[in-house]
């Protein structure tokens, strides 16, 4: 579990505008990082994981997507104090966690439909939650590196997942500081356009952030559904790189090093 770790920073603002950041502190050090064109890829990964852990994260050991699902059992049986039979958790799954893996009904899961109502063995009734809203240091957080995706037709490997309670929430691509943030954008993108049309867990991600070290940022996991000659169509905004944005501080400005965000 995480344990509410003091950060140089506090959130204010968090909106559809770029999210506002009050007492930020510029580091130095961060910036001699991001021109350093002799850092490997590799390395910015173990850096960046490296600092949060020590924010309170816990690095999980498995680099294969199939290994996510006995992880999810585990953190979402220590949240909601409580052990899942084997019958009770393929119930879980089948009703609630996977009934449907697309985008848009993971994220009206994590943010309207989070509560369960599980009719166990016994024939007793317990609420299920995926996530606790009410006391957030309850939520416990996990990073994992290089995480493996392979199909029949795509093999990916995503540099950084952030999971709350086991559900994947944040995928991060991390590229050298003389890469250009297109590239990671791409790399998302298509990475993004498979998991659409093979579901799976990954479709719980809710942001995306794409960084150089010395140029990081985000984006929504987010479509919208468009209605032409009387049929909805998905539209394919989520492709457009005008829609990444930058974090600032409360004075507007920018927050562009990938290591001052966390530090």
């Amino acid at each position: 579990m995480i344990s509410n770790p003091k950060a140089l920073y506090t959130t204010i603002i968090d909106n559809e505008h770029p999210t506002v950041i009050k007492n930020f502190a510029k580091n130095e050090l961060n910036s001699k990082l991001s021109y350093n064109y002799n850092i490997k890829e590799s390395e910015i990964e173990d850096e960046f994981i490296f600092r949060l852990i020590n924010l309170g994260y816990k690095k999980l050991s498995i680099n294969k997507i199939d290994d996510l699902e006995g992880n999810l059992k585990t953190q979402l049986e220590e949240l909601n104090n409580t052990k899942f039979s084997d019958a009770e958790w393929r119930k879980l799954k089948k009703e609630w966690i996977f009934k449907d893996l697309s985008y848009i009904e993971c994220a009206r899961r994590i943010e309207n439909n989070y509560l369960y109502a599980l009719l166990r063995d016994d024939n007793t009734i317990k609420n299920i939650k995926l996530i606790d809203k009410v006391n957030i240091n309850n939520n416990s957080v996990q990073v994992i590196q290089q995480l493996q995706l392979t199909s029949s037709n795509d093999s990916h490997r995503y540099d950084v997942v952030i999971l709350v309670n086991g559900l994947p929430f944040v995928q991060i691509e991390l590229k050298k500081s003389d890469v250009d943030l297109d590239n990671a954008f791409g790399q998302i993108s298509r990475y993004r356009e498979s998991i659409s049309k093979s579901p799976n867990l990954l479709s719980y991600i809710r942001l995306f952030v794409i960084s150089n070290v010395k140029q990081t940022k985000y984006f929504a996991n987010s479509e919208k559904t468009i209605n032409i000659n009387g049929q909805d169509q998905k539209s394919k905004v989520i492709h457009s790189k005008k829609f990444t944005t930058y974090w600032s501080d409360s004075e507007n400005n920018k927050i562009e090093n990938l290591f001052d965000l966390i530090d």
